[in-house]
């Protein structure tokens, strides 16, 4: 058995959601070890590396399944490079999603509605303009497969402002097509197509926040509190126990 096969895989090197600094100290011991292979060649300071020690391709291949080059400078120098995709903790999101439309939508046969009050929020989960602008504002680089979601998404938050807009510039003659109940003026094929994964990215929106402020994302309440919105915390906390009761159902 070779050393590679020996030495245990460190969690900071699994592709991973985010850029992790490597510890100096285990840093130290894989460099150590692999030299004692003969697995690692030094590295001019010339070449932008300070003259820190790179690893051999076999045995960045073996940590990540990947090939070397920018991920073999990230692994000896400052960070791993990983997998935004993969989250960090244990939240059932699909759960979270079955729960909020329960709560939101539940009682209606048609889900695609705007809601009986005057605001923005539209859908089977009840998404606000506001959500979705802090959807679009993180949706990272310009991938041309997401022209047409981030066009959706700044579609639906003029409507909702449009919707809020026309209640107070004359709450007594609001467009139907804006009332509690009505569908909008998106066309059903856009949301149908769009709107699942806009879902998804308001969550990650909203663990996103909760991380950010030192909360346990894995609680579903805290969940349901950051979803709810309110700057009333009495409000968030009758929606959270309500939102808990039909936890347990989904």
């Amino acid at each position: 058995m070779g050393l590679l096969d020996s030495y245990p895989r460190p969690p900071e090197l699994p592709v991973l959601k985010k850029q992790l600094p490597m510890k100096t100290e285990h840093r130290r011991i894989v460099q150590e070890r692999l030299a004692a292979e003969g697995l690692l060649k030094p590295v001019e300071a010339s070449e932008g590396h300070g003259g820190i020690v790179e690893a051999g391709g076999k045995f960045i291949e073996y940590l990540t399944g990947k090939s070397p080059g920018d991920i073999l400078k990230g692994l000896l120098d400052s960070s791993v490079p990983v997998d935004s995709s993969v989250p960090d903790d244990s939240l059932d999101r699909d759960r979270v999603k079955r729960t909020l439309a329960e709560m939101e939508t539940g009682a209606y046969k048609n889900k695609n509605i705007w809601n009986h009050k005057k605001t923005s929020a539209w859908g089977e989960h009840q998404i606000a303009s506001a959500l979705a602008s802090d959807v679009l504002k993180n949706i990272p680089g310009n991938d041309p497969k997401d022209k047409d979601f981030k066009k959706y998404v700044g579609d639906f938050i003029l409507e909702g402002r449009a919707r809020v807009n026309a209640y107070k510039k004359n709450p007594n003659n609001v467009p139907k097509y804006f009332k509690g109940g009505a569908a909008g003026r998106i066309a059903a094929s856009r949301h149908n197509t769009h709107y699942p994964r806009l879902v998804d990215l308001a969550i990650e929106e909203k663990i996103r926040i909760i991380k950010a402020r030192g909360g346990d994302v894995n609680d579903p309440r805290e969940i349901a509190k950051a979803w709810y919105g309110s700057t009333s915390k009495e409000e968030n906390e009758k929606y959270s126990r309500k939102f808990m009761k039909l936890w347990g159902k989904k």
